[in-house]
């Protein structure tokens, strides 16, 4: 009897944990030689409310607060003096032709809500097709991206502004054994600020408009019976359309670890960035990076979940091309009952500058910029097709420099539905 695509691709994923928890018990090693993409792509087949034949769509619609970033919970300082909604829908496609060659398409329409001295609404969009080929020993996704959307910056900005980019690349894994994998990605990337679309009005974003070329590559290596060592290193061109004195290189070399009991999950990775300018007059960077996650799921109640990063982010401020980003952000949840989740979480941040600039009183010093949020919140589904919640806390930003303070409470919205 011939198989069908997904019901062979639901059998890899639900046998995959199966196997990796006995193997564990018995102090041995993962022998799955199956690719961890496949799990992703079953898991939205499996959520697909319409199907036909290999066709499957996934789609909902989203009301949301756009102070909410999916790695950090701080609002913006347009937040401060209105409010900032976006009504959004995004739909998924896939196209399933056999069970090694997976077609997708991603569309997201965005409309925009300001409310305050600065209101204004604004429609956007955001788009992307991948051609997935799932091989024996070989996962590669060839993708394209565009976009055209309002969105929050937490950095030094600090204010909602319009991006428009566009991305061609491909990424890809390859299963050397089944305790070896290697995993690569090319990408280029234009990234503009229209000043035809929503920007601040009091920062000059066009500056951090650009052009990428993005490459990086790993190996893995399951070490031990549940952790997995890695070694990796990234290189990436920038070229600037209107500050051509920004126009560099990044380098970086990294290791790592991955760890996973069923239990408790965490990633680890550390290196070390070099950010090398073409002008030789710039300040050039050298120093650690890196990133760590870590969730745990005690009991089928509790959740508990924390991160930090260090990078760089260019930047906007005079006499500094960049500034060095830090991040901590930690959670819990509670799953109090079937339909009503709760959960607590704080997020801190710090940005900091390596070149001294002067300040309001001509000093020149370095600016440093601290960011705090924490917040309790809850999200209550209905029906398994709407949610809706809401977060409330105390934001507070404040730097070393003449920049307003951000200090206050505010409320997170979320509601999306399923149909």
């Amino acid at each position: 009897m011939r198989i069908s695509v997904v019901r062979l691709l639901i059998c890899i994923a639900v046998g995959l944990p199966f196997a990796r928890t006995s193997m564990a018990q018995e102090g041995m090693r993962d022998r799955g030689r199956n690719l961890g993409a496949s799990q992703q792509i079953v898991s939205d087949l499996q959520k697909a409310r319409f199907h036909y034949g290999s066709i499957y769509l996934l789609s909902r619609f989203e009301l949301m607060d756009l102070g909410y970033d999916q790695s950090f919970y701080v609002p913006t300082q347009d937040q401060g003096n209105g409010v900032s909604l976006g009504l959004s829908a995004p739909h998924r496609l896939y196209f399933v032709p056999s069970k090694k060659v997976v077609l997708s398409g991603d569309f997201v329409p965005q409309y925009t809500i300001q409310t305050g001295k600065n209101h204004r609404s604004q429609f956007g969009y955001s788009s992307r097709a991948d051609v997935q080929f799932l091989l024996n020993h070989l996962y590669l996704d060839a993708y394209g991206t565009h976009a055209d959307s309002l969105k929050a910056d937490t950095g030094e900005i600090d204010r909602l502004t319009t991006i428009r980019s566009t991305d061609v690349g491909v990424n890809g894994e390859i299963k050397y054994s089944s305790r070896t994998s290697a995993t690569f990605s090319a990408a280029g990337r234009n990234l503009s600020h229209p000043a035809s679309r929503i920007q601040p009005t009091d920062v000059a974003v066009e500056l951090l408009d650009r052009k990428e070329r993005n490459y990086r590559a790993s190996i893995v290596h399951k070490t031990f019976p549940l952790t997995s060592l890695l070694v990796a290193g990234e290189w990436s061109d920038y070229t600037f359309t209107h500050a051509t004195y920004k126009d560099a290189t990044r380098r970086v070399a990294s290791a790592g670890a991955i760890f996973d009991n069923g239990v408790t999950s965490g990633r680890l990775e550390v290196g070390e960035a070099r950010l090398l300018f073409n002008d030789p007059t710039q300040h050039d960077f050298r120093g650690a990076v890196g990133s760590f996650e870590i969730a745990r799921h005690p009991a089928s109640r509790w959740s508990y979940g924390a991160s930090a990063t260090r990078d760089l982010e260019f930047s906007i401020l005079a006499f500094n091309n960049y500034y060095i980003e830090d991040r901590v952000q930690a959670s819990i949840n509670h799953n109090a009952t079937r339909s009503l989740s709760l959960r607590l979480s704080t997020q801190i941040g710090r940005d900091l500058y390596d070149v001294p600039a002067p300040d309001q009183n001509f000093i020149f010093r370095k600016r440093r910029d601290d960011i705090s949020f924490t917040s309790v919140g809850w999200v209550y589904t209905f029906a398994n097709r709407l949610r809706g919640g809401f977060d409330i806390g105390y934001y507070q930003r404040k730097s070393n420099f003449d920049v307003t303070s951000q200090n206050g409470i505010r409320g997170i919205l979320h509601l999306s539905f399923t149909p």
